[in-house]
C-alpha cells in the first residue's frame, strides 16, 4: 500500500483526505503512482502531469525520503520505503519565488511543516520571514 499525501487544492477537487492511501504493483514509480491515483479520482487528470505528454506539470513537485524526485523521471524506481507504505510520496504545488536558507527566506523545516501539515500559522510565520529578509536585502 503506497501512501500519497496531496496538496489542498488537489484534495479538494478529489474529494479526499490529506494521505491517499494507493494499490501499486511493483516496481513502484512515480508515473505508476499517478497512473492509480488517476484512475481512482479521474478528476485529477491533467492537474499534476500534462495530458499529451504525461510529463510532471511544472509547478508540481514530487518528495519522497525528505528528497526532491521531481527531476528523476516517470519510470524511475522509488525508495523501498515509499513502496512499502512506511513514508509517503508528497506531491506538492510548487512555491514560485523566494529562496531556502538562512538569509531570511524559506527554512527546510519551515517549509515543511507549512506544505505537510498544512498550517497556516507556519505558513503566515514563513511569510514574515520572507518580508523580514526582503527588508534586510533592501529590496
Amino acid at each position: 500500500m503506497i501512501r500519497v499525501v496531496l496538496p489542498q487544492h488537489l484534495r479538494t477537487l478529489a474529494g479526499t483526505g490529506a494521505e491517499v492511501p494507493l494499490e501499486v504493483a511493483a516496481p513502484v514509480t512515480v508515473g505508476r503512482v499517478l497512473d492509480a491515483l488517476e484512475a481512482r479520482y479521474p478528476m485529477l487528470k491533467g492537474t499534476i502531469r500534462e495530458y499529451g505528454t504525461g510529463q510532471r506539470r511544472a509547478y508540481m513537485r514530487f518528495f519522497a525520503c525528505e528528497e526532491d524526485w521531481s527531476h528523476a523521471g516517470m519510470d524511475v524506481e522509488l525508495p523501498g520505503t515509499v513502496a512499502e507504505g512506511r513514508e509517503p510520496l508528497l506531491i506538492i504545488g510548487a512555491i514560485a519565488g523566494g529562496s531556502v536558507g538562512g538569509d531570511g527566506g524559506f527554512e527546510k523545516d519551515d517549509l515543511v511543516a507549512t506544505l505537510v501539515l498544512g498550517s497556516v500559522e507556519g505558513l503566515v510565520g514563513t511569510a514574515e520571514k520572507q518580508v523580514r529578509g526582503i527588508a534586510v536585502a533592501g529590496i
